[in-house]
């Protein structure tokens, strides 16, 4: 009898622990999927950020843009 009672109880441990087990890893797991959430947000943020930063640039008279021309061949004067 003492056996079984010692196996039941076992067994319920166990058993408890891989609930507490699962319920950690559901609770990493949403935590993880939480943070990509907010990085690929971050990321989107600063995208139109950027986007918006290129658009006044190009649409602002004041601001010169100078794209350096690089060339392998010299002219000939």
């Amino acid at each position: 009898m003492k056996t079984s009672k010692f196996m039941m109880h076992t067994t319920f441990t166990i058993a408890r622990l891989l609930h507490t087990l699962k319920k950690m890893i559901l609770i990493v797991a949403e935590c993880i999927r939480s943070f990509l959430t907010n990085l690929s947000l971050c990321a989107i943020l600063l995208s139109n950020v950027l986007d918006n930063r290129m658009v006044k640039r190009r649409s602002d008279p004041s601001i010169e843009v100078v794209i350096p021309r690089i060339s392998c061949i010299e002219p000939l004067d």
